[in-house]
């Protein structure tokens, strides 16, 4: 996404090709212990058209990480 323009400008930019979305995640942000976690998604199809969500993760008794919790918390 760096490579691209910010905002609006990126749905109005001519492209030699045609974009179907654009998803984007933040960095996971851990609790001291490392057994919880929690990102931020969102995916747009157009200037007006998409939806973001919190993602709440943990570790299970394995060890493995696992989705807790999808939260919205945009709609365009």
């Amino acid at each position: 996404m760096s490579e691209f323009p910010e905002r609006r400008e990126f749905w109005t930019t001519e492209y030699d090709f045609n974009f179907q979305g654009s998803m984007s995640f933040t960095r996971i942000l851990f609790d001291q212990t490392k057994s919880f976690g929690v990102l931020n998604a969102g995916f747009t199809k157009g200037r007006l058209n998409g939806s973001g969500c919190r993602i709440f993760i943990k570790k299970d008794e394995n060890g493995n990480w696992k989705i807790d919790k999808i939260e919205g918390t945009w709609v365009s």
